[in-house]
Formats: structure tokens, sequence, C-alpha cells
């Protein structure tokens, strides 16, 4: 005990960095996420206000791949069958 030495709090910090890339790969789904469908809700108003018909906004790029994010699992689980 004579010799010990109290380390630095710098020292004691350990940062796993795997849980941090983790991290930003969820948070880039989640930001993606929020964008498309702000941009989807924003054709659904727009669909709404000239009177199109309840599809139309499922035409539209930000449509298609919210249809696109639904279809995946279906399409994961058929093709490994």
């Amino acid at each position: 005990m004579r010799n010990a030495r109290v380390q630095p709090a710098s020292v004691l910090v350990f940062i796993d960095f795997g849980l941090m890339i983790t991290l930003f790969k969820f948070a880039a789904v989640l930001i993606a996420a929020v964008l498309t469908g702000n941009w989807f809700l924003a054709e659904v108003r727009k669909a709404k206000i000239n009177r199109q018909p309840w599809y139309t906004p499922y035409l539209t790029p930000p449509g298609l791949i919210i249809l696109a994010a639904l279809c995946l699992p279906l399409v994961l689980w058929f093709s490994q069958r």
C-alpha cells in the first residue's frame, strides 16, 4: 500500500468503441426513419389538399420506401425457407 498511486479519472474511463458504433448505427436508422416519415406525411397532406385518391401518397418516393421497408421482413422470411 505504501507505493500505491491514485489513478486519474481519465484512465479509469473505458470507452467501448463497438458499443459506440452500434449506437451510431441505431441513431442513423432512427434519423432516416424520422425524415422519411415526415416526407411521407407531407405527401399525404398535399394529396388531401388536392383531393387525390387515398393511395396517391404511396406511389411517391417516400411511400415506396415505406412499402419496401414493410415488405422486407416477408421477402427475407420467404428467401430463407
